[in-house]
């Protein structure tokens, strides 16, 4: 049985049954698969048989905020009250899907029709992988599993359910999917499955017409999600799948994919998302880097997210190490550009881009300038040295807003840091000289 009842959010399961007591109620997909792999999980997904919408929207109604994600789907977005910082929980009607006469392998090309009495064999057989195509009855606490699912989670297979060219070419997201799922679970794929994954591949860079605009099929966005969670769970798998199904030169194009080139990211043990890129974007300019980041939108996934990739940052980074001569002399730079490089804001990525790339010599005397720093203030982080002076202050002395203030703030900051003010009266005095000059 899994243990439904040591999951908080879950309690609505068991009022929910004997509330209707002929309805059944499923757990299915990746809550499923984690749980039987004892994984953490907090993506619940619930496929409720023999009752209909109505009396769903109504019940669930009473218990906190549930919302219709799809009128076709038959798919709700179910928030129980007091659980505001959760993921939504997914309740559905069993779903068929059939191919769009226009299928080109989008992640929506297909009619799905939802019917309470569909038997939930039929839901699950429309399901991407085995792995994923398995249902926990919660009322018998059975497992239902038509396409052992449970045989290849032992076996660490990730198989697709059916024939894979058909599962795969109804959506070619599943070829990343794929991908990221190896990565996550340290999966290998099944023999037939990655045989067509290979043959397919390409079509993940495939483009449509859509009203007289050339748009890919697979969206960027989505391209994106499932390739940085599967480099956050496993670069160095996730970069040689990638090159063994010829997407790495696809998708990165004029990057060498040699063993040599790659090393960096296959032994350095990082696995921050902007981090991996910049490493595998280094062959290129900064400019072009960036651009290329931001065309397979990496930008795009939510900010607050490890998974985001700032395109400016990995543009920053690579800039940083063009010249030689400049990254040696990196260290010795005035305390306000010392502080941004290594001390805070994009440290924390760029410190170990230049661990990935053997720059220890240059990592460890930064370190030192730092420590020196930091002991001056006594305090072990950067964000605890507050600036002495402020931009009204400036102003409050007569200088105009524009650059100038900027200018004078990294003056004071670059002393600060050097322990030559300490004071807030030592910054004004020296603030005055400087607007005097």
């Amino acid at each position: 049985s899994l243990r439904l009842h040591s999951e908080p959010n879950l309690g609505f399961i068991f009022s929910f049954m004997e509330d209707h007591p002929d309805a059944e109620i499923f757990l299915v997909g990746g809550a499923v698969r984690d749980s039987l792999l004892k994984r953490p999980t907090k993506d619940f997904d619930f496929v409720i048989r023999n009752l209909e919408p109505k009396k769903i929207e109504s019940w669930f109604g009473e218990l906190g905020t549930i919302e219709l994600a799809g009128k076709d789907f038959g798919v709700y977005k179910f928030s129980p009250f007091g659980n505001h910082n959760e993921e939504p929980i997914d309740i559905a009607l069993p779903r068929t899907e059939q191919k769009t006469q226009d299928n080109q392998g989008g992640y929506r090309d297909f009619t799905v029709q939802s019917d309470p009495n569909l038997p939930i064999e039929d839901d699950l057989s429309r399901r991407d992988f085995t792995i994923n195509a398995i249902a926990f009855d919660c009322r018998s606490a059975k497992i239902f599993d038509p396409f052992n699912g449970e045989k290849d989670l032992e076996l660490g297979l990730i198989r697709a359910v059916g024939k894979p060219q058909d599962r795969l070419k109804e959506d070619f997201t599943r070829i990343l999917r794929a991908i990221r799922f190896s990565s996550q679970l340290n999966f290998e794929i099944e023999e037939t499955t990655w045989k067509s994954l290979v043959k397919l591949a390409p079509n993940v860079q495939k483009k449509r017409i859509i009203d007289r605009k050339k748009v890919y099929i697979v969206s960027r966005e989505m391209l994106a999600k499932e390739l940085a969670k599967a480099i956050y769970a496993n670069p160095k798998n996730t970069i040689h799948l990638l090159r063994e199904v010829n997407l790495l030169e696809l998708l990165f194009p004029n990057i060498p994919t040699d063993n040599d080139y790659l090393k960096p990211i296959i032994n350095a043990g990082i696995t921050d998302p902007t981090v991996i890129l910049t490493l595998l974007l280094r062959a290129l300019g900064p400019d072009e880097a960036k651009a290329l980041v931001k065309s397979l939108a990496f930008h795009t996934l939510p900010k607050n997210s490890f998974l985001h990739v700032d395109p400016e940052d990995v543009r920053w980074m690579l800039e940083q190490i063009e010249d030689e001569k400049r990254l040696a002399n990196s260290i010795d730079l005035p305390g306000s550009r010392f502080e941004l490089q290594f001390m805070n804001g994009r440290a924390e990525k760029y410190v170990p881009f230049l661990q990935a790339l053997g720059k220890q010599d240059v990592i460890e005397k930064a370190l030192k300038r730092k420590q020196i720093i930091l002991e001056q203030w006594n305090t072990d982080h950067v964000k605890h040295i507050p600036r002495l002076i402020s931009g009204d202050d400036i102003l409050g002395l007569g200088v105009e807003a524009g650059p100038k203030i900027r200018e004078l703030l990294n003056r004071i900051r670059d002393e600060q840091l050097e322990g030559k003010l300490m004071r807030r009266e030592q910054a004004l005095k020296f603030l005055k000289e400087e607007i005097a000059k």
